[in-house]
């Protein structure tokens, strides 16, 4: 019974926490003109080069192929019984997807039904690479790409339906499209950006790339190539939202890389499949 209250807490905490990301605006600093406090006190973490191929930031397209070690680690699966419980519908028996994004999601659409939008069809997550070679070979370049070069074989991408009508015009659609940010997803092949992401429309498809960095890509308009770009050229910026302030910094990959981080902050690694890695900071409180 303690489990299940911690959990049904925990998952109270993001549905707010989502709640206020939508009413907040976002303000973005990318002066790096900041001094340094040299009597920060700092912690030392050292980047192998396997870290350019793991993380939430992962680039997975047409040049750029999934590395075995980037499927995500905390894959959970779920079956219909406990999609039914969460609120939502599975459109096969199981579902298999990183564990992290699962909570997300829970809580966004514990979030949309606040708002009287509540049904819900998931009909793929992950895909093990062995799947996608068979899909390939069954369906052909036309409905499915090589192994590896699907985000399904992540963990971290999403096929979002509505039991009521296609996503393009259901309110599931919209209201994902709206508030997704808030919660760490981005619509991954949006309409407009089928020149960069060479994959045209889906408006089912979502990727989880946590926050703040939900928040900028769609602030900016940015799909994932370009919000890895916009990155690898701010090196690095700062993002107030929701009390608290969010410091990212880019990093090229180099032999014996050494990121200093200062000690009181909590932060997370991710490399963009490319060349380089990202360290987002999170501090509580906005001054």
């Amino acid at each position: 019974m303690k489990k299940w209250f911690l959990l049904l807490a925990a998952l109270i905490v993001i549905i707010v926490a989502g709640q206020q990301l939508q009413k907040d605006e976002l303000q973005i600093i990318t002066d790096d003109s900041k001094q340094k406090q040299e009597d920060i006190s700092n912690i030392v973490i050292e980047v192998d080069k396997e870290q350019v191929n793991i993380g939430d930031l992962l680039l997975i397209n047409g040049q750029h192929q999934l590395h075995p070690q980037g499927i995500a680690s905390d894959l959970v699966t779920i079956d219909r019984e406990g999609a039914s419980a969460a609120g939502f519908v599975l459109a096969n028996d199981e579902l298999k997807l990183s564990g992290e994004m699962l909570a997300s999601f829970e809580a966004m659409i514990a979030a949309a039904e606040l708002d009287n939008v509540n049904q819900f069809l998931l009909t793929s997550g992950y895909r093990s690479l062995e799947h996608q070679a068979q899909l390939y070979e069954q369906e052909g370049s036309d409905y499915a790409l090589p192994a590896g070069y699907s985000e399904h074989n992540s963990g971290l991408a999403l096929d979002i339906s509505s039991t009521m009508s296609k996503m393009e015009v259901a309110p599931e659609g919209k209201w994902l499209q709206q508030h997704g940010a808030a919660y760490g997803f981005i619509l991954r092949y949006p309409e407009h950006k089928q020149d960069i992401t060479g994959i045209a429309y889906e408006p089912w498809h979502f990727r989880y790339v946590g926050l703040p960095h939900s928040l900028i890509m769609q602030d900016r308009d940015l799909v994932l190539e370009e919000y890895i770009d916009f990155l690898s050229e701010q090196k690095q910026l700062t993002i107030k939202a929701n009390d608290k302030t969010y410091t990212i910094t880019y990093y090229n990959y180099e032999p014996q890389l050494n990121i200093n981080i200062e000690d009181h902050v909590s932060y997370e690694i991710s490399g963009d499949n490319s060349g380089g890695i990202i360290v987002t900071t999170t501090m509580e409180g906005v001054e």
